[in-house]
């Protein structure tokens, strides 16, 4: 296992076309659009219904005792979340999941909208409650704190890229977590294998197996982990 580590941080350490860094998330203030229906409004409200479904279906996320959470949503299937929680026990995994895909099934917050309402008031009385299909598996406290410090790590890098990151068809990743009162978010899609935006989905897609399937070991899931820390440079 220890060569392909070094294999891993060999190809990460060459990619030098590759996007280094996560895209901040949108903001309400980056400008508007103009709809038939309703004249100017903000970018953010095309997709906020949609948006606040996701968030209300996998708020358990967002409790006080989540270290790093990814929110990932593919263009044809289920949305799901994945992370790192410490509960009374120790660290913990968690891959939540659901059945059927939520874009489309949700209620544009532009209809039917109560005069003077808030908007997000109105898409939480329209929310549904979708069934959660919860995975969850003990962590090691290291392999917890070095996958909390790549989270880190990659979210304080965030910043613009000079060419837009989107497409119709991929995955988008929603990383985040609350570090020293304040809240760290960053999103990436579909990024490149080799970059390190890249090689952050895939220990996301590390920590799905490992939580999904019991053959795959806490060695296996480690020594990953600690390829990408090396590769990032992450001091100890």
């Amino acid at each position: 296992m220890i060569k392909y580590a070094y294999i891993f941080i060999f190809i990460f350490n060459n990619m030098a076309n590759a996007a280094d860094h996560l895209e901040p998330e949108e903001s309400q203030f980056s400008g508007l659009l103009h709809t038939p229906e309703e004249g100017y409004i903000p970018k953010t409200m095309i997709f906020s219904g949609y948006e606040w479904e996701v968030i209300m279906t996998f708020r358990e996320v967002y409790k006080d005792n989540i270290k790093a959470r990814a929110i990932v949503i593919p263009s044809f299937q289920p949305e799901y979340a994945i992370g790192i929680a410490q509960e009374e026990t120790g660290f913990v995994i968690f891959h939540l999941s659901i059945k059927e895909q939520l874009w489309g099934q949700t209620i544009s917050p532009r209809k039917n909208r109560t005069k003077n309402k808030p908007a997000n008031l109105q898409n939480a009385e329209n929310t549904k409650n979708h069934e959660l299909n919860r995975c969850i598996r003990s962590l090691d406290t290291p392999i917890a704190e070095k996958i909390e410090n790549i989270w880190r790590s990659m979210l304080y890098g965030t910043r613009f890229s000079k060419t837009s990151g989107g497409g119709l068809d991929g995955t988008n990743y929603h990383f985040s977590m609350r570090e020293e009162y304040q809240d760290l978010y960053g999103q990436t899609w579909s990024p490149n294998k080799l970059s390190k935006p890249g090689m952050l989905v895939s220990i996301t897609d590390e920590m799905v197996r490992y939580c999904n399937d019991k053959k795959v070991t806490t060695e296996e899931l480690s020594w990953k982990v600690q390829a990408l820390y090396q590769a990032l440079k992450i001091a100890e």
